[in-house]
């Protein structure tokens, strides 16, 4: 998606290709994958695990907020350039992702049992 305009834009994506949006202060506009096989989490068996581990990383300047909601619900706040690891019980969730001034990005995910996912944010400026 180009876009030809003066303003500047925040552009967040879940690495691969999930859009959170762009944000201007007198702009909004949003995007969304539409693919309905897209998934933004990259999973890995780990036999060792007995439950879904998730490693989260932030490679933005800006902080993540990211909430869980399943059989358990997790909130945490991801600070620019770090990354954290929950373990949760495996299950379907629904995840709500967002930072400020960019706009959030939610879904559905069915974390299974035995696997870590990865799950990385970037966020770029676009002019």
């Amino acid at each position: 998606m180009q876009k030809k305009s003066s303003h500047s834009y925040l552009f967040a994506v879940i690495l691969g290709i999930l859009v959170l949006g762009y944000c201007c202060t007198s702009l909004m506009d949003s995007h969304k994958p539409s693919s309905s096989a897209f998934d933004p989490f990259k999973a890995e068996y780990d036999s060792t695990l007995t439950e879904s581990k998730i490693v989260i990383k932030n490679s933005s300047e800006k902080t993540i907020t990211l909430r869980l909601e399943g059989d358990e619900t997790q909130s945490l706040a991801i600070p620019p350039y770090k990354t954290k690891s929950i373990t949760i019980a495996s299950g379907t969730y629904n995840y709500f992702a967002s930072a400020i001034g960019v706009q959030p990005a939610s879904g559905t995910k069915n974390f299974k049992k035995k696997f870590r996912y990865t799950w990385e944010f970037i966020i770029v400026r676009r002019d």
